[in-house]
């Protein structure tokens, strides 16, 4: 099956399922979802901006999204 242009790629910690076309942040939730050879939802993970994860593992992303900001603004030019 081909993915959509709303698909994410993902980068090389990240998994794409083919199937449901749903984005996880790692790979073992990717095997988790398909055990049994098909697509299974997985209880406490959540979607956010085209990835799946737990919301711990969102807000972490968050977190560490801005303190990259706050680096890279105190860097000499």
């Amino acid at each position: 099956m081909t993915c959509t242009p709303e698909c994410r790629t993902p980068t090389r910690s990240q998994a794409h399922c083919s199937a449901c076309h749903r984005t996880f942040t790692a790979v073992t939730w990717f095997d988790i979802h398909r055990i049994g050879g098909r697509c299974n939802d997985i209880p406490g993970l959540v979607e956010k901006d085209g990835l799946w994860a737990t919301q711990e593992r969102h807000e972490w992303n968050v977190v560490m999204r801005e303190r990259l900001k706050q680096i890279y603004r105190q860097r000499p030019t």
